[in-house]
């Protein structure tokens, strides 16, 4: 059943933000959703498209989302990467609960900040959290109660996706 709001007796499998094409992404939907590895085809190719570190998306999601497509923050961030209505436009993301569009658009978005922080991985970050507004006026992370902790988060993922990497080989 597809629905606008909560119907008594139903679980609620995802929410879009249009309805194109819902049928095909609810038959398709996978077993086990909230797993990394379901997501990793799209973190491989967004981040090869837009040449970002792929073990610092999935730290982003991890953080973020921990891979919960249907997240949805406290002040209206939605998806895997948790894309704000705004910036999700800017970004030319369709439906911010689609995990590939989602994973695109926020996998662009880091492009976007690696660039304007010059590749400083951690400014980029605290820009993912806060704005790249707000980096700037701080020239640096933003000392606010979130910020220094979201980048410490993302940073430790990271660097554990990393060892899991090498430990791999």
């Amino acid at each position: 059943m597809i629905s606008d709001r909560p119907v008594p007796g139903y679980v609620l499998l995802t929410k879009r933000d249009t309805l194109t094409n819902a049928g095909d992404f609810l038959a398709d939907r996978p077993v086990d959703p909230g797993s990394p590895a379901e997501f990793k085809v799209h973190i491989r190719n967004a981040s090869l498209k837009y040449m970002v570190d792929p073990d610092l998306v999935e730290a982003i999601i991890q953080v973020e989302s921990n891979f919960r497509s249907d997240a949805v923050s406290h002040s209206g961030a939605t998806g895997l990467m948790q894309l704000m209505p705004g910036t999700a436009r800017d970004l030319d993301v369709i439906d911010r609960y689609n995990p590939r569009d989602n994973i695109h658009g926020g996998v662009k978005y880091i492009s976007e900040l690696m660039k304007r922080f010059e590749n400083n991985m951690t400014l980029a970050i605290a820009a993912y959290n806060a704005g790249p507004a707000a980096v700037e006026k701080h020239n640096g992370v933003p000392p606010n109660a979130e910020t220094p902790r979201y980048v410490e988060k993302v940073i430790k993922a990271y660097h554990d996706l990393k060892i899991a990497d090498f430990g791999a080989d």
